[in-house]
């Protein structure tokens, strides 16, 4: 049984993600290690944006995979996202204020339409140490 959908805080709770808060700043530390500073609407950028919310879910979650429903929610975040970029070139783009949470609300908006279309049975995109920044 899950937990009530939400696009907020506690969106992955039902796999072990506590706190939304927690997974952006991964994600923010993981950018960061990778040299990126800001965003741009460059494919690099949103390759670089999905596997830190992919890298970021493994640890947060402590689990060995990306679930389904989770991978499927980040894939449409990072197409929505492109999109964004693109049509508000002069948005605020700060990393840590502005895009991260903002990415993080699209992925749990995604995660909440898909999560019941997903069998629970462990499946999902598996990440070896090697993958680690």
């Amino acid at each position: 049984m899950h937990e009530a959908c939400s696009t907020h805080d506690r969106a992955f709770v039902d796999y072990g993600v506590p706190a939304g808060g927690d997974l952006v700043g991964a994600m923010h530390y993981r950018l960061r290690n990778r040299g990126i500073t800001e965003a741009a609407p460059t494919p690099d950028f949103l390759d670089a944006l999905a596997k830190s919310f992919e890298d970021a879910y493994v640890d947060e979650a402590a689990i060995p995979i990306v679930p389904e429903p989770v991978a499927a929610a980040i894939d449409g975040a990072r197409t929505t996202y492109a999109h964004r970029l693109l049509d508000e070139p002069d948005a605020e783009r700060d990393l840590r204020a502005d895009v991260l949470p903002a990415f993080y609300r699209l992925v749990a908006r995604y995660y909440c339409e898909y999560r019941e279309q997903y069998p629970s049975d462990g499946v999902g995109i598996r990440f070896d140490s090697g993958d680690e920044p």
